[in-house]
């Protein structure tokens, strides 16, 4: 990962990912943007956030994937990238699956490893 500023708050990131096993294979790179979880009730009063941040897919030219975020404490800012790919949203909790309870959010981090790994495309 090579990484460089094109701004005083523009980061870039250029990912080479190379096979170097005996045979050709797909690989899947999964750039991940998270967050730390200061907004759980867990978290001191005066240390949480108010909100957790939101993020959502934003309509971009042809060949380039964009996510708008909104945090509570950092603001407003883009993660764009290059390539015609889906994007995959989740939150930290893992299913319930198997559990007499729901989950909490439809977008389970499982759902990753399902997708990706299993080619579910519903959760």
């Amino acid at each position: 990962m090579e990484y460089a500023k094109g701004g005083p708050e523009d980061i870039l990131v250029k990912i080479t990912a190379a096979n170097r096993g005996p045979d050709a294979a797909e690989l899947h790179l999964l750039p991940t943007l998270w967050f730390r979880n200061d907004w759980s009730k867990w978290i001191a009063a005066s240390n949480r956030a108010t909100q957790k941040p939101i993020l959502r897919q934003v309509e971009a030219p042809a060949g380039v994937r964009v996510v708008a975020v909104a945090h509570p404490v950092l603001g407003e800012f883009v993660l764009s990238c290059d390539g015609d790919v889906p994007l995959l949203f989740t939150r930290t909790k893992r299913t319930t699956r198997g559990s007499s309870r729901e989950n909490e959010s439809a977008h389970v981090k499982d759902g990753i490893n399902d997708c990706v790994v299993q080619g579910n495309q519903g959760r």
